[in-house]
């Protein structure tokens, strides 16, 4: 009798940890909508404060320290509101709106050069996105089946290039976002005297949440491999010197 009951007790607990697993398992793995994002048709994204940046610079080259204070990074609407930001840590990039954590992301994986970033679950840190350069093309994974398909494709202008020679911009190429192939968003350098080192990201009213995020994430990867390589020098760094201790 007691035996049955023991094995009574033990099925009723395996059948609510796998309601609970059920239940819980998508919110650990899935980064929720930012419901900010889809009430807009684009961001810029701009380095907040360029003496952060010239701190960290000043650090590395000075006493060889890839450690530094965060360097911070506004994301504005068209109006020039602040809707997100974001933190540049050395082992990191936090994307937040006001106190909420939005997500991580990672822009080094010592172990994978083909990785380009992976967009991280706020709490659990597991990867939800990854983007891995194949071929010339960025590759969108996730582990669901939502985005399959989904690619960035980069376009070089020779305007742009004429712009960059002018100082109005720091990259000649563009990125266009597809899904089943169809272009659904595009991330490009701002060409202009005044924002010559600002990122913006735009999209289609039908776009999905997860790759408006992920436009987001993306242009703020690109801002700082084109527009900041040094602060990406000292990231690498960081990640090498982590790797070998």
């Amino acid at each position: 009798m007691t035996g049955r009951r023991a094995s009574s007790v033990t099925a009723q607990i395996s059948r609510q940890a796998r309601r609970f697993s059920t239940a819980i398992a998508p919110q650990l793995t899935k980064i929720e909508p930012v419901a900010v994002l889809q009430k807009l048709e684009q961001v810029q994204i701009k380095i907040s404060d360029m003496a952060q940046l010239q701190r960290a610079v000043e650090q590395y080259v000075m006493r060889n320290s890839v450690q530094f204070e965060p360097v911070e990074f506004d994301i504005f609407d068209k109006e020039g509101y602040r809707i997100m930001q974001a933190s540049l840590y050395p082992e990191e990039v936090i994307l937040q709106e006001g106190s909420r954590k939005i997500c991580e992301i990672s822009l080094i994986d010592p172990d994978d050069a083909s990785s380009v970033l992976k967009i991280k679950h706020p709490v659990t840190g597991m990867t939800v996105y990854e983007l891995r350069e194949l071929g010339g093309t960025i590759v969108i994974q996730t582990n669901t089946d939502e985005l399959k398909g989904a690619r960035i494709m980069t376009q070089t202008s020779g305007f742009a290039g004429l712009m960059v020679a002018c100082g109005c911009g720091f990259s000649k190429e563009r990125w266009t976002v597809l899904t089943q192939d169809r272009q659904v968003a595009v991330v490009t350098p701002v060409k202009s005297f005044f924002s010559e080192n600002e990122i913006k990201a735009e999209w289609i009213a039908a776009c999905d949440n997860e790759v408006r995020l992920i436009s987001v994430a993306y242009g703020l990867s690109q801002m700082i491999r084109e527009a900041f390589p040094s602060l990406l020098h000292i990231v690498k760094e960081h990640s090498t010197r982590r790797a070998i201790f």
